[in-house]
């Protein structure tokens, strides 16, 4: 009886760790101007997740690290969503 508790105990785990996992696709390095997440505005280290709308305003700047280390740097002005 035990060993089934511990095992529903283990999946329970399991499936909650997959369904409220989100992959972090980026990190910030750099912002200059508006740019926001939803309501709240990106400063250098957020992280940005799988999934995520990233708002960016006239002149403004944003330079990203992929979550492989590679760099990039957006400034037209749009919204970008993130992809996995």
């Amino acid at each position: 009886m035990k060993t089934l508790r511990f095992i529903i105990f283990v999946s329970f785990l399991i499936i909650t760790d997959f369904a409220l996992a989100q992959k972090v696709e980026f990190t910030v390095l750099g912002a200059k101007g508006l740019i926001k997440v939803g309501e709240a505005k990106l400063k250098v280290g957020s992280k940005i997740t799988t999934g995520q709308s990233i708002h960016i305003g006239e002149n403004s700047y944003l330079g990203l690290a992929t979550a492989d280390n590679r760099v990039m740097e957006i400034t037209q002005q749009g919204t970008y969503t993130t992809q996995q």
